[in-house]
């Protein structure tokens, strides 16, 4: 039964896999990485590549250091497709060799959603606290993140790198931090439905991101307390 299984999800047993079945379900739920990833190409704590259609992604965190020597370093995800990200924690060290680096995606196309970024970010262009560049929509996101900064590097923001204001809403980083501004070096706020808003640390306050599921640990055994 376990072959047939196999066969069903994965492919026949003669070792083609264009035989496969897609079921349709596209998930990652509540997934945790504490460990460093180094990768040749694309990395991501959880995921190096995300492309699957309609691929959700929710409740995941990763503390490790994401390392790329080519392009795309995510927190959670080096690049998306046209899935989408919510509820995502991403801490520790983002560092693609070429471009896109983000605390949480390196590169979307697909929708980043109440996703938490205090990462160390560094590329050799589009760096993001939350995503190095983002054609899809940002929303509801918070960037207590480092984007590394110098007169080489181009298109930094704590929110993102890049991105399409429109698409952007809702999303807020520490003013404190490094003076990169929120999105490609700007700030966005009221007059933009507060694409990239910058607020002072005793404004910084994010409830319900976290799965009822992961409710309930404390800082001993959650890098990002309440």
């Amino acid at each position: 039964w376990f072959e047939q299984w196999l066969d069903k999800y994965f492919g026949s047993d003669n070792g083609s896999f264009e035989e496969s079945e897609d079921n349709g379900v596209h998930e990652i739920y509540y997934c945790v990485n504490l460990g460093d990833v180094l990768s040749d190409g694309y990395a991501g704590g959880i995921a190096a590549h995300a492309g699957a259609a309609m691929l959700a992604m929710e409740g995941c965190v990763s503390s490790g250091s994401i390392s790329s020597r080519g392009s795309h370093a995510g927190g959670i995800v080096g690049e998306l497709g046209e899935g989408r990200i919510n509820g995502c924690i991403g801490v520790g060290e983002v560092i693609a060799s070429r471009e896109y680096a983000g605390g949480i995606v390196g590169e979307a196309r697909g929708g980043i959603q109440n996703c938490l970024s205090s990462a160390y970010a560094d590329a050799s262009g589009f760096i993001g606290g939350i995503v190095g560049k983002a054609s899809g929509a940002v929303v509801g996101c918070v960037s207590n993140a480092f984007a590394e900064t110098s007169e080489n590097k181009l298109h930094i923001g704590m929110i993102a790198g890049s991105a399409e204001i429109g698409k952007c809403s809702a999303n807020f980083y520490l003013q404190e931090n490094f003076g990169v501004g929120g999105i490609d070096g700007a700030s966005y706020g009221s007059e933009n439905s507060y694409a990239a808003a910058s607020l002072t640390p005793d404004k910084i306050k994010c409830e319900g991101m976290l799965s009822e599921w992961l409710v309930g640990l404390d800082s001993d055994e959650w890098l990002a307390g309440e």
